[in-house]
């Protein structure tokens, strides 16, 4: 597949949103349904300056035995610029239900704010997610403070593999960003920077994030 959109590439999300219970609301619409999702191979995806590439959501309900490989391609503003969202969204009563999650094999760059409009965006983004630190703090959590990184875990994960990501510097936002609602029980992380100019924030490890191993 070869995707350009400006929102999430492709999303697996057994639950999320802010509830437990989808089919109780009509955020999505009235036919939503939801319930666990395992043993799923996502294979040889381009992102052609797409918004967010690949989100995992899950309040409670189960997502394991996710493998995610061979993905290519560019992720770009004006949205959120993240490659990987593996989180329980912004439900601050329920942390997440993931098994085993595996992203392998990735070469990304992440286009830079280059043009001054892209750059007003950039704090236009930010000073919007500051603003909800004190009446929505789980989507400010969620969010990074609007300091987006390129893969962001924030929800309970039983067995994160991260092997052989790559990806090209072009600022000091975050390249992997634990969030604090992350607990991550054993944890493989292999990753390849190209950073010329030591701009980069490799892991960035919020306050009250977990990692076991």
């Amino acid at each position: 597949a070869r995707i350009h959109v400006g929102d999430d590439g492709i999303a697996l999300s057994p639950n999320d949103y802010e509830t437990d219970d989808l089919t109780r609301r009509n955020d999505f619409g009235p036919y939503v349904g939801q319930g666990p999702i395992t043993d799923v191979l996502i294979n040889n995806i381009q992102l052609m300056e797409s918004s967010t590439g690949i989100r995992l959501l899950s309040a409670n309900e189960r997502l394991d035995r996710v493998i995610v490989s061979n993905v290519t391609g560019t992720i770009r503003a004006p949205h959120y610029d993240m490659a990987f969202v593996i989180s329980h969204w912004a439900n601050a009563g329920s942390l997440g239900n993931f098994g085993s999650i595996t992203l392998q094999n990735i070469s990304l760059s992440r286009a830079a704010y280059e043009t001054e409009d892209e750059k007003e965006i950039q704090q236009s983004l930010i000073a919007r997610i500051s603003a909800m630190k004190s009446d929505y703090r789980s989507l400010y959590d969620e969010m990074n403070g609007g300091i987006l990184p390129m893969i962001s875990i924030n929800g309970q994960i039983e067995n994160l593999t991260i092997r052989n990501f790559s990806t090209s510097i072009v600022d000091d936002r975050p390249v992997i960003r634990f969030g604090p609602d992350a607990n991550v029980a054993l944890l493989t992380a292999e990753i390849g920077l190209i950073d010329p100019l030591l701009k980069a924030t490799p892991i960035k490890i919020n306050t009250g994030a977990e990692v076991g191993r």
